[in-house]
């Protein structure tokens, strides 16, 4: 219980939401591109 308490610092809570909001970036990119793509298919 003790290692676990001591290893909870390394964890940097703003790595993760700068992991999170780069995946979101990244994946408003592609279904910005699936768009596009899709709307130069139909047209």
């Amino acid at each position: 219980m003790k290692s676990d308490s001591n290893k909870k610092p390394l964890f940097n809570p703003n790595y993760y939401t700068v992991i999170e909001s780069n995946k979101a970036r990244w994946m408003f990119l592609i279904a910005f591109i699936i768009a596009l793509f899709v709307i130069k298919l139909n047209f």
